[in-house]
């Protein structure tokens, strides 16, 4: 039987299917409750909520893949498993994996896009048959909205830096970073743009909008990096990877490979290779090809590759989440995480020159798998650790790399990322319910904005953290149907242009926008660009915390077991909505003002 996950995830679903209730030691006063009800807060239930698991029988099952190269060792392993034995210098894998094809080698017609959830029908019928199920037996049930992991998880991180006062991450177990806080990265506070468009006339989808420049190399060498780790290597090859010059040497292993594959079938008394498992004992899986397209040589797919997909439901959302990887000896589902070194991550429009930084080592401040932890405590653990929850999964695989070779592998359980980011595992599964629960009152009071719009109007939602008032800033954009979006980045770029007669294709720098903002009278609104104000509203989010029945200011060291409570209120911003205000929002949620970096290691 598949275990989604270990360690009480799944808490909701105990005792009957009830939610779990916390272990009280105090409770809030009741003076403190009517005080801070005559203000306009409410509270947060206090029951533990639960993703309940939705299982539609309409859908045909599809098993993650596996991981090949004798990769699954490392899921047993505490901590990093270099690719190269730190004594020995020998490969501990597969050469094949110090090979990455580039990007303009790569296939990509053969990796399937990402669906997002205002594209994907099957989630919509998902929702519906899960509706069609609630409205004969609990009409509060019923869901509103359908998202996936990726549009989902930097609106809940914006609303768990509220309510835990903007708590950082700990530093756990890193020797070389010992006594230096984790601060999270600049990009965590980034406004987060999320687009709301009808499916039906209940159901709204949520995507997380693009940003003003196409995706970059990482983002892209994910998708096919994803596909190296579990697929044996002439599969790959012939699937993913064009036949030139440059890729003679693949095609040349793949064909060794292919033929060691069949001498060891021809003569099977003998132990496997755990290194580079064979393409015969592949196929004997299902799990290893149920997720990849079969291939006739060349790039011609026979069978158009599918996902393996879960769905849960929480409050009134149903969540998509994508299925990476499992291990069928355990039955864990687990994400795979591709991760570049830090002169990659932080020079990406140039990272070929960079390429010459290496991870050669276990610990130490530069050219270490620890600084790469480090960062990843920073900047990428928070948003894991909510992916993984909302997937039920046990935790993520992470392959470190450079674009030309892998340096090293990591099995993190979402126990040990709880323990990093929140302090222990119950504050993780805490915060992300409390998150969750806000998330979903904030996204219902954002469909009461505009009363009287269309039904097939669509919204746009900006969420933007503000860390000196400590608050949390939502900004509404109703979207009128069949009329030309002027906020979309298109659009806004286009209107910027002709307002401040200024023309430009890539990122603003910093100095260069504040002095683009400069130029706009303090006092005025978005029409001073032109932009109709009626179609713009916005509201604050305003929260406090207690544990134990005390107000604090941040979550902060509390201990395991305490009560938790948070109380929250929305105020209305005023109608006019400052132009230097939206600017400043707009531009960093989408991407057209950069943002500054620290000092880029050279390789």
């Amino acid at each position: 039987k598949t275990q989604y996950d270990e360690g009480g995830v799944e808490e909701g679903l105990k005792n009957g299917k009830k939610p779990v209730q916390e272990k009280s030691k105090r409770t809030i006063s009741q003076e403190v409750v009517k005080k801070l009800t005559s203000q306009g807060y409410r509270f947060l239930p206090a029951l533990m909520s639960f993703l309940e698991p939705v299982h539609p029988n309409h859908k045909e099952k599809v098993d993650p893949p596996e991981l090949a190269h004798g990769l699954h060792h490392v899921l047993n392993v505490k901590g990093v498993v270099p690719f190269r034995d730190p004594q020995t210098k020998k490969a501990q894998f597969d050469e094949f994996l110090t090979q990455i094809p580039a990007v303009e080698d790569t296939i990509w017609s053969a990796i399937p896009d990402f669906v997002r959830p205002s594209e994907d029908k099957h989630l919509l019928e998902v929702a519906q048959w899960y509706n069609g199920l609630k409205k004969r037996k609990d009409s509060r049930s019923m869901i509103n909205f359908v998202a996936s992991t990726s549009s989902t998880t930097q609106g809940l991180i914006a609303v768990y830096l509220l309510i835990s006062g903007f708590r950082d991450p700990k530093n756990t177990g890193l020797r070389t970073f010992a006594g230096e806080t984790p601060y999270f990265a600049r990009y965590t506070y980034k406004p987060v743009m999320l687009l709301l468009s009808p499916m039906d006339d209940t159901v709204f989808a949520v995507d997380h909008e693009k940003e003003f420049e196409k995706e970059n190399v990482l983002s892209r060498l994910g998708h096919s990096l994803e596909r190296m780790l579990t697929t044996p290597v002439s599969q790959f090859v012939n699937r993913y990877v064009h036949k030139k010059r440059s890729t003679e040497h693949l095609f040349k292993l793949a064909r060794s490979k292919s033929s060691a594959d069949n001498a060891h079938t021809m003569h099977a008394s003998g132990i496997p290779n755990v290194t580079a498992p064979s393409a015969t004992a592949a196929a004997a899986h299902p799990a290893n090809l149920s997720t990849s397209a079969v291939l006739s040589g060349g790039s011609n797919l026979e069978h158009q590759e599918q996902h393996a997909y879960s769905y849960a439901r929480s409050g009134n959302f149903l969540f998509r989440a994508q299925l990476d990887c499992m291990d069928k000896k355990t039955g864990r589902i687990f994400d795979l995480k591709t991760r570049a070194s830090v002169a990659i991550r932080l020079n990406v429009e140039t990272y070929q020159r960079r390429t010459g930084y290496r991870i050669d080592r276990i610990m130490g401040r530069m050219n270490s798998f620890e600084k790469e932890y480090f960062d990843l405590i920073r900047s990428a653990l928070i948003k894991y650790a909510f992916q993984l929850r909302i997937g039920r999964m046990h935790g993520a695989f992470i392959a470190f790399h450079n674009t030309k070779e892998m340096f090293g592998f990591e099995y993190v359980s979402l126990a040990e990322i709880h323990q990093a980011v929140f302090g222990s595992d119950f504050w993780g599964k805490l915060s992300f319910d409390r998150s969750m629960q806000l998330y979903n009152e904030i996204m219902d009071h954002v469909l009461t904005i505009f009363p009287d719009r269309d039904p097939k109007d669509s919204l746009r939602m900006a969420m933007c953290v503000l860390r000196n008032s400590n608050c949390l800033h939502v900004y509404v954009n109703r979207i009128p149907y069949g009329q030309e979006d002027r906020f979309a980045m298109e659009g806004l770029t286009k209107t910027i242009s002709k307002a401040l007669d200024m023309q430009f294709t890539k990122r603003l720098s910093v100095d260069k926008f504040r002095a683009m903002v400069d130029t706009i009278p303090a006092s005025a609104d978005i029409s001073y660009l032109g932009l109709d104000q009626s179609l713009l509203r916005g509201f604050v989010v305003e929260t406090k915390s207690f544990v134990d029945g005390g107000q604090v200011a941040s979550i902060g060291d509390a201990r395991d077991g305490a009560k938790y409570d948070v109380a929250y209120r929305f105020t209305p911003l005023p109608e006019k909505i400052p132009c230097r205000v939206f600017l400043q929002v707009w531009s960093e949620a989408y991407g057209i003002c950069e943002l500054k970096r620290k000092a880029i290691p050279k390789a």
